[in-house]
């Protein structure tokens, strides 16, 4: 699964972006498998979360991991976000019950805020292609490779025909075929640089 996937790729010294944290798992591990000169930029808009985030970056005392707390969209501003059942189930809906930050990748990247990324995991319940679309320039800058949970058909189908327009290559990590997968890796097929 996505798991062996990323600590196959990953290594000292990358720039991962995790978007869609949720407490952290990727972005722990990815602390790891970056070390010290290595970054990891952690996303995620619920309060809930974020603190469970901050709690475990500081007990394993890691001084490379940086957290927004945002979702990634494409545009910056604000929106309702309904909490959904569990903790892994938010997602951004017009009733939600809190309000959350918004921000764009590229706009971020453009601040001069943030390292371009090497890697990024997006997971976010349905919002990849708005994450996507909000990360063209830098997609198409750096080339980064991407893991990928995808949730519903409709976004799914706009996110691999988005990649495919970008030159990227989908590797399934689920072993199901491209239209019914939910994890994938997506890598550029042209070399970086």
């Amino acid at each position: 699964g996505k798991r062996v996937a990323f600590e196959g790729e990953v290594g000292p010294g990358a720039v991962v972006y995790d978007i869609g944290a949720n407490v952290g798992y990727f972005s722990l591990l990815a602390a790891v498998l970056v070390g010290k000169n290595g970054q990891v930029v952690a996303f995620e808009p619920l309060p809930r979360n974020i603190d469970y985030l901050k709690k475990h970056v500081s007990l394993n005392k890691f001084e490379n991991v940086t957290i927004f707390e945002a979702a990634v969209s494409d545009h910056n501003g604000e929106a309702a976000f309904d909490l959904g059942p569990s903790t892994a189930m938010g997602h951004i809906a017009e009733k939600g019950s809190i309000k959350v930050r918004l921000v764009a990748l590229d706009s971020l990247l453009a601040s001069g805020d943030l390292k371009p990324p090497d890697y990024m995991k997006i997971d976010v319940e349905g919002a990849e292609y708005e994450v996507l679309r909000g990360a063209a320039r830098l997609i198409k800058e750096y080339q980064p490779i991407l893991f990928l949970d995808t949730h519903q058909r409709e976004a799914h189908h706009n996110t691999l025909s988005f990649l495919e327009e970008q030159g990227y290559q989908l590797e399934i990590i689920d072993g199901k075929s491209l239209a019914e997968t939910r994890e994938l890796i997506a890598r550029p097929t042209k070399t970086r640089g």
